[in-house]
């Protein structure tokens, strides 16, 4: 993620544990990432 801008928005779509969302909560509030969705 830290190659990313800090307006991307970050789409899960895949089952089980693929993305670390403690990584993802804290660029969310870094303000290093735009935003994030998980379906």
């Amino acid at each position: 993620m830290e190659k990313m801008k800090d307006t991307a928005i970050l789409v899960n779509t895949g089952r089980g544990p693929l993305v670390d969302e403690e990584a993802v909560a804290a660029a969310l509030h870094e303000g290093s990432l735009g935003a994030y969705c998980a379906a």
